[in-house]
């Protein structure tokens, strides 16, 4: 499988250190003498022919009484090349050391050009697989990569045992399916690493990343793990489109009393403690989540006034809990049918486990163009949020929690994973939730290796404004590997920050909710919703990009998504219609300007 062969040529690469020895060809360059792995276009027409007589294997020709079709087709499809740089990478050069420390002037060591090629052909062979893996055997038969099949029935497998899980076959489409997707495409040893899809290729810097467009070589399980969700019952929308998305700043006013100390040490030279939230904003869905289904169907009607339809509604971290996010994930898609995405963050794990989850729900047409399919994944926060004396200062929580004490979020950290999905054709979104933004290790790993088309990062956090540290850490991103990133936080604590604290907004564009940065713009985009509004809507649109590896190999279809507009959202008599869901904070500070 070009999965497999990757897997072996990549981690050779790396670990070797060759990759920072592969130069693409440029015409008028001096030669070096230097240890480089020149690419010529002799290579890269020579791996292309490879690649493209990998993808069209007839595996008809596999069977014992097609032996002699079998060798005619790999002396003339071009095809012969790969098991000889294979039989020489591991018999001509299988006692070659690994790694070796050689002299500036040395020629590079045979083998490292021997794995070059066989990466390149795997990349290319594996273009668009697991980006649309059809789970109907009629549509199987469609597609043209044979591997697609072997995909297609594993992730069918996966979907049925989920729906196993949860008491048989769905009663329709919108009853919620947590699935397991794709860990790995690749046999490798997952405490070698892992192999998955790629959105993206970084346009800077100089690593293994750069040296493919197709797939992606994840670090060891131990380190972080990467799970992978299809388009799976039909054909994904195409890439060339807008998207919009609802952003909803909930919960609007956080009292002091959603933070306690759940625990301190006094006996050491600093001193130290637990903090925990409690989600006190969450009142008066207590009996019934009705109200917040209500509110958030009037902020989409109200939203549609401005453009066609919201595909895409966005809450902030820690803004719901499982009862809560599971009425919204059932309830919108059967009124709103252009609904394709919602992420939150949720309080509580659905095993009952408390913490602080990102929860990515994807609602995919079925091949018939009726109902959406739902599937969903939950993740966890790989780092712990710690207040410090300016922060608990900032939002007045000094009656709460100790300035003089250093303060950790009371969560566990128990497995590190980040999920990607695709929600259009050749465009890859996933989640992250606050330090995980700024914290290089070990997430960001997995991100920079796939490089999705969109990363959307919640906070719980002060006006996202350009001078902050999510813009800092979304500027990176967004020019390694090329990610378009949204972060988005609740109103909640700016709030505060105007009613009790220091900082107070001088006017609506101080309530900077949300912030988005893509790959053209170098300007960070503040996204404000003042006083009077309840949410924004923001539309982006897919353009095709032409991605270019260290190799000298290009993509022409490889996604960007950047900023077209935004607006707020405003419900007529919002404040005294939703005054309990808005929240005294917020009724205060909108009384008093």
């Amino acid at each position: 499988m070009p999965f497999d062969v990757f897997a072996i040529c990549a981690h050779l690469l790396e670990i070797s250190g060759a990759y920072h020895h592969i130069l693409a060809k440029m015409p008028g360059r001096p030669k070096r003498v230097e240890r480089q792995v020149n690419v010529t276009d002799a290579i890269l027409d020579e791996t292309a022919r490879v690649a493209q007589a990998w993808r069209e294997l007839d595996l008809k020709l596999l069977s014992p009484r097609k032996e002699k079709e079998y060798s005619r087709w790999i002396q003339q499809s071009g095809i012969r090349n790969l098991f000889e740089w294979w039989r020489e990478l591991f018999v001509g050069a299988g006692d070659s050391l690994v790694f070796q420390q050689l002299v500036s002037q040395s020629p590079p060591p045979h083998w490292w050009e021997l794995a070059l090629k066989l990466l390149m052909a795997a990349d290319q062979a594996a273009a668009g697989a697991g980006f649309e893996v059809p789970i109907d055997p009629d549509a199987v038969r469609k597609k043209k990569l044979w591997f697609d099949g072997f995909l297609g029935d594993w992730f069918g497998y996966q979907l049925k045992k989920a729906e196993e899980r949860v008491g048989g076959k769905r009663e329709d489409a919108h009853h919620p399916v947590s699935i397991t997707g794709f860990r790995t495409l690749s046999a490798m040893a997952g405490d070698l690493g892992a192999v998955l899809p790629k959105a993206r290729t970084p346009s800077v810097g100089c690593t293994v990343r750069s040296l493919s467009h197709h797939l992606a070589l994840l670090p060891p399980r131990g380190v972080a793990r990467g799970l992978w969700l299809p388009y799976a019952f039909s054909a994904a929308p195409p890439d060339e489109g807008h998207l919009n998305l609802l952003l909803i700043p909930f919960p609007y006013s956080i009292p002091a009393q959603a933070f306690g100390q759940a625990c301190r040490e006094t006996d050491c030279r600093v001193p130290w403690g637990f903090f925990e939230v409690s989600q006190a904003w969450l009142k008066p869905f207590s009996e019934s989540t009705t109200r917040l289904v209500t509110f958030v169907e009037a902020l989409i009607r109200e939203a549609e006034k401005q453009v066609d339809q919201i595909h895409g509604i966005v809450f902030p971290e820690l803004s719901l809990d499982d009862r809560c996010y599971g009425a919204l994930e059932t309830a919108l898609p059967r009124t709103f049918k252009s609904l394709e995405l919602l992420i939150a963050g949720v309080s509580r794990k659905t095993t009952d486990r408390r913490g602080n989850f990102v929860r990515m729900s994807l609602f995919q047409k079925d091949a018939d163009g009726g109902e959406r399919e739902h599937l969903w994944s939950e993740r966890e926060k790989h780092h712990r949020w710690k207040l410090d004396a300016p922060q608990i200062k900032a939002y007045a929580l000094e009656g709460r929690l100790s300035p003089a004490v250093g303060w950790w979020e009371d969560i566990d950290l128990m497995s590190r994973r980040v999920d990607f999905a695709v929600f259009r054709r050749g465009s890859v979104i996933t989640g992250m939730i606050c330090e995980d933004l700024a914290r290089i290790d070990p997430c960001q790993e997995l991100i920079r290796a796939i490089g999705p088309s969109l990363v959307v990062a919640l906070l719980m956090d002060a006006p996202q404004l350009k001078v902050r540290w999510p813009a800092r850490y979304a500027t990176i991103l967004a020019e390694d590997p090329g990610s378009a990133v949204l972060t988005l936080t609740s109103r909640g604590l700016m709030t505060r920050q105007h009613r009790f604290g220091s900082n107070q907004s001088r006017d609506v564009n101080d309530r900077a909710i949300a912030l988005w940065r893509d790959d053209l713009n170098s300007e960070p985009k503040e996204l404000a919703c003042g006083l009077g509004a309840q949410a924004i809507r923001l539309t982006v649109f897919g353009t095709k990009v032409v991605d270019c590896t260290l190799d000298g190999r290009t993509d022409e279809t490889a996604v960007a998504w950047r900023y077209a507009n935004h607006a707020p959202v405003s419900l007529p008599n919002g404040r005294t219609e939703y005054a309990d869901i808005l929240g005294e904070d917020d009724q205060f500070v909108n009384n008093c300007t």
